[in-house]
């Protein structure tokens, strides 16, 4: 790598730090703050220790039996702190602000989203679920809607995400973030909670419903991960062989592989999507599967051809004398790599670097002749067969 692709990387890696640490400086202040907000809400000492350990604490309000949870969050997760309602149920649901994501899903066809029938709402909010019919007819009040939308938008913290499954509904506040003169109160999610279920609390009583999904879609999703998966532990059990018994010269060349690889993902994408589309949850599978898939064509495109070039090979061995230029050892947290760079035989004045054992990276040194048998590959790569002992 050259000098100037080094001071790139560095400063890229600076800049993160440096970003991380500012991140992680502003989440200590918010957590500090949100902690002394809790324990105002929750004075009693024996509730905020359960709280501090992230375990449920029951309480009741309006003669209603609740449960809150507190996160603390870490160094890649932010507080978050949940309200749930148990004994409703519900079928599975998901009810959040409608973002880019989703307007973009919904553009290209590939979600299909619970219509209201009210414009303001259907715009400014996502509902996913697979029981369309039940939740038309439960957002068919005005009420509930009105609920939903002061529990998003018009308290602070406003809740990230409403829930509903079969322990209950569940209020997700997350980021927990509050401004330093800030009291918090869980009346007004409450209060709109119990709004929302207001009459509806176990969902059979009078409301429509849709017949689960068949097994049909469940299978083209499981055959579709399964695809990548396989395709992605292939290509790296290729790649893991390829570097062990057909160690290349230059592996660089081996990106020529892609284009072998990458032409077969439109095809596999856009199949993908016809046999994803059409549920409010499509965008949560496809969007995964063109990432797992993508990662899959490269190392199956680099690997293949990496394995290839040795396993396909039929050219003869040939010697070759070269001189040790300088040797070095790259670091890990629980492993050391030994590398040589030598003279090529092929370019004057050229040099290639190469990996070698422990043990005879200790007997070389700088200066010394080194003798290496090496075939042409089958992709016409040099690849090397053994490094003979001086």
């Amino acid at each position: 790598m050259n000098p100037s692709m080094n001071f790139f990387f560095a400063v890229i890696a600076l800049l993160n730090v440096s970003l991380l640490i500012l991140v992680l400086w502003k989440s200590r202040g918010n957590l500090k703050i949100g902690q002394n907000a809790l324990q105002k809400v929750f004075p009693n000492q024996e509730d905020w220790k359960k709280l501090q350990w992230g375990k449920k604490v029951p309480f009741t309000y309006q003669g209603r039996n609740f449960l809150c949870q507190y996160g603390r969050g870490g160094k890649n997760n932010s507080a978050d702190f949940s309200m749930s309602l148990p004994g409703v149920v519900w079928p599975s649901l998901g009810v959040q602000k409608e973002n880019a994501f989703h307007r973009f899903s919904k553009r290209i066809g590939l979600t299909a989203e619970l219509e209201s029938g009210d414009r303001v709402f259907d715009e400014q909010f996502f509902v996913d679920t697979a029981d369309m019919s039940f939740y038309r007819y439960v957002l068919s009040s005005p009420s509930r809607r009105e609920a939903i939308g002061r529990l998003l938008t018009g308290i602070s913290p406003p809740v990230r995400q409403i829930k509903a499954d079969k322990k209950g509904i569940t209020l997700w506040i997350r980021p927990f973030r509050l401004k330093p003169e800030a009291d918090f109160h869980l009346e007004p999610y409450l209060d709109s909670l119990l709004c929302l279920v207001d009459g509806l609390e176990i969902s059979t009583a009078g409301a429509p419903h849709e017949e689960p999904e068949g097994s049909g879609f469940l299978s083209r999703t499981i055959l579709l991960f399964v695809l990548s998966v396989a395709a992605l532990i292939t290509g790296v059990i290729l790649l893991t062989l390829g570097n062990l018994w057909y160690p290349p010269l230059d592996s660089e060349f081996f990106t020529r592989g892609f284009t072998y690889s990458l032409p077969l993902l439109p095809p596999f994408w856009f199949l993908s999507y016809l046999a994803i589309r059409g549920k409010s949850w499509s965008h949560r599978l496809f969007f995964p599967l063109i990432l797992i898939s993508l990662v899959a064509s490269l190392f199956l495109g680099y690997a293949g051809m990496l394995f290839t070039n040795g396993f396909w090979d039929e050219s003869r061995p040939a010697d070759h004398t070269c001189t040790v230029q300088g040797k070095h050892i790259t670091k890990s947290k629980d492993s050391r790599t030994f590398y040589l760079t030598i003279s090529s035989w092929n370019d004057p004045g050229g040099s290639y670097r190469i990996n070698i054992s422990g043990k005879l990276y200790e007997k070389l040194q700088a200066g010394q002749t080194l003798r290496i048998t090496t075939r042409a590959g089958y992709w016409e790569q040099e690849w090397i067969v053994k490094i003979h002992d001086p």
